[in-house]
């Protein structure tokens, strides 16, 4: 019975793999050019808040800026690659014992 589960979750668990390298590769390109963009909405709010005096523009660009900075957007989707590359070493830990 044990043979016939790790011969079941074996091509999950190559997909799995498969998946969180491609989502790895497109996740550290996504983060290159959030954080061009994380620049140009921290330039554009700084400039509408000093510059033109829109207080509310300003907060609101500053707001956007941080959440597709590294620490927003960008955070959350490597925590889940993370679980899911935790979830394929289980599942090929238990594949290959």
């Amino acid at each position: 019975m044990r043979i016939i589960l790790k011969i079941l979750a074996f091509p999950v668990a190559a997909a799995l793999s498969l998946a969180v390298a491609v989502l790895s590769f497109l996740n550290g390109i996504a983060g290159t050019i959030l954080n061009i963009l994380c620049s140009l909405f921290v330039l554009c709010a700084l400039f509408s808040l000093f510059v033109q005096g829109d207080t509310a523009w300003g907060i609101r660009g500053l707001v956007t800026a941080f959440c597709i900075s590294p620490v927003g957007l960008p955070l959350l989707a490597e925590l889940l690659l993370d679980g899911l590359g935790g979830l394929c070493g289980s599942m090929w830990g238990y594949i290959m014992a």
